[in-house]
């Protein structure tokens, strides 16, 4: 998503690989991008494939069971990118005190919901 000058928001698609900054290539973005386009071609295919051959309907299904977990992974893939281009954008960040506040600050947060 990128920001025009009116203030919207903007899809732009480019920036699910490449970094909106600097312009670098992510290889975690194109490697989810990637999976992801692959498994979305894959799901759709089989579908048609389901209602074309209704005999291998449970092999058909267990491979999209199998498809869900890998679209998984390519937007998990996506994720990381931005929370490493979040956490790098940090001038002076250590990322293994961030993280550990941040765990402290999530186990604080479980602590007083389990309170109430």
């Amino acid at each position: 998503m990128c920001r025009t000058n009116d203030g919207k928001y903007k899809f732009n698609f480019i920036e699910m690989i490449c970094s909106g900054r600097t312009g670098e290539t992510s290889a975690t973005g194109f490697c989810g991008v990637i999976t992801s386009l692959i498994c979305l071609v894959a799901m759709l295919a089989l579908m048609v494939f389901y209602f074309i051959n209704k005999d291998e309907a449970s092999h058909i299904l267990e491979f999209m069971d199998k498809l869900i977990a890998m679209f998984g992974i390519g937007a998990a893939l996506l994720g990381a990118r931005k929370i490493s281009g979040a956490i790098a954008s940090m001038k002076n960040a250590n990322v293994v005190d961030i993280v550990e506040k941040t765990m402290d600050e999530r186990e604080k947060s479980r602590a007083s919901e389990n309170k109430e």
